[in-house]
């Protein structure tokens, strides 16, 4: 069963973005590395944030948008105009439930943790909190995004022992996240 479409097939990602752009870096190395364009990127941001700047530096396609779950309207025009194959969700916001419907299959989100475990926290705060639990297994969790907060069909997992140091942890978990996605 497909559930993405074939990668010779994926002509624009977009990344919605907030934070570093880990994900957005390994995608745009992934092109250099390789030695010729798989794919264009696209960045949108919802703040000013090194993911922008990186965007910009590397001269990819960069937006910063306001967006609120209850005015899509931006963020919609903006998707609209681009056409893309997929969206990567690594934003720190709630898609609405509009933009769902219409990107469904299209849309995904990376999430650092073994779902269903710690849905709804974002980012180091989902391995913080499974070493806090005293969770034997870490990882990360690419799945469909759906309405409900990190509850889509899973696509792939990374699951590592958690015997690591936490900031050791951290990194892994962030990197077999890149290599999932």
């Amino acid at each position: 069963m497909k559930f993405l479409p074939e990668m010779s097939n994926l002509e624009k990602i977009v990344f919605l973005v907030s934070g570093n752009g880990g994900n957005l870096k390994f995608f745009h190395q992934a092109n250099k590395v390789l030695g010729k364009q798989l794919f264009d990127l696209c960045v949108i941001a919802d703040r000013d944030c090194l993911a922008l700047e990186y965007g910009r530096a590397n001269k990819l396609e960069a937006y910063l948008i306001k967006y609120r779950k209850t005015n899509n309207l931006e963020l919609k025009e903006l998707l609209q105009g681009i056409k893309p194959d997929l969206i990567v969700t690594n934003w720190h916001k709630i898609i609405d439930k509009e933009l769902v419907e219409i990107y469904s299959k299209k849309m995904i989100n990376l999430h650092y943790s073994l779902l269903p475990s710690f849905g709804g926290l974002i980012g180091a705060e989902t391995i913080l909190k499974a070493f806090e639990k005293g969770c034997r297994f870490i990882g990360a969790t690419c799945h469909f995004v759906e309405e409900e907060v990190d509850n889509g069909k899973i696509l792939a997992q990374a699951v590592l022992e958690a015997k690591l140091p936490i900031n050791e942890a951290i990194n892994k978990v962030f990197r077999v996240g890149c290599l999932i996605l």
